[in-house]
């Protein structure tokens, strides 16, 4: 077996570990429950923004040939080259340093747990490091073929609870500066308005080199 392959199975089944402990420990009650209805759509926007900002930084800094850096963009820049590839690589390689990552920000919950006291704003944490993680799901749905796509999923294209293939693919088309998030692209009314050759030119300038694929 890979090295990196245990690594995404040892993501995967790190973080279902510590999300189920977290969500059988919480001390749940009627208010924290009511609050869902606000703080999921919040916590939603927000990892669709930080989607759109990973995007952009693993897109525009360093390349696959870049020591250790290299392995987490070479899937953006592949991904450019092939969007279909997304969808025949297996589930656990395409969220699996993602829940790694995720793993290690829940284990800072746990073991912040007294400080936390089961609040709106813990709970909205843990809302916000769950959905980060699955937005590459959300990205893989966007490149699955119209006959393949559950009634389920073309639901929530249509409702924008996940983002509409029709949304995503403009970000594929030249000059690959819109539509950066990819979640549900709520974040992009944010994104889109954002010089990113700007920045880049202001970074250039300063010694903090570009690299735009």
């Amino acid at each position: 077996m890979k090295l990196s392959t245990i690594i995404d199975w040892t993501g995967l089944i790190s973080f279902i570990t510590l999300l189920s402990h977290l969500t059988i420990d919480f001390n749940w009650n009627r208010e924290l429950l009511y609050s869902m209805i606000y703080l999921l759509p919040i916590a939603l926007f927000c990892a669709d923004l930080l989607s759109g900002m990973i995007h952009w930084i693993c897109d525009s800094f360093g390349s696959s040939d870049t020591y250790l850096w290299g392995a987490i963009v070479e899937p953006f820049r592949s991904h450019h080259k092939d969007p279909s590839n997304i969808v025949k690589i297996p589930l656990s390689e395409n969220l699996g340093v993602s829940c790694l990552l995720g793993s290690l920000l829940l284990s800072a919950i746990t073991i912040l747990d007294e400080t936390f006291h089961h609040d709106q704003w813990t709970c909205f944490l843990i809302l916000f490091i769950v959905l980060s993680v699955l937005s590459n799901l959300f990205h893989r749905w966007a490149h699955i073929s119209i006959k393949n796509r559950p009634p389920w999923l073309r639901l929530l294209q249509r409702l924008r609870i996940a983002i509409s293939p029709e949304e995503h693919l403009v970000h594929h088309r030249t000059p690959h500066r819109n539509n950066y998030c990819i979640m549900c692209g709520w974040a992009n009314i944010l994104t889109n308005r954002v010089n990113w050759s700007r920045i880049e030119h202001v970074l250039d300038k300063i010694g903090i080199k570009t690299n735009f694929d």
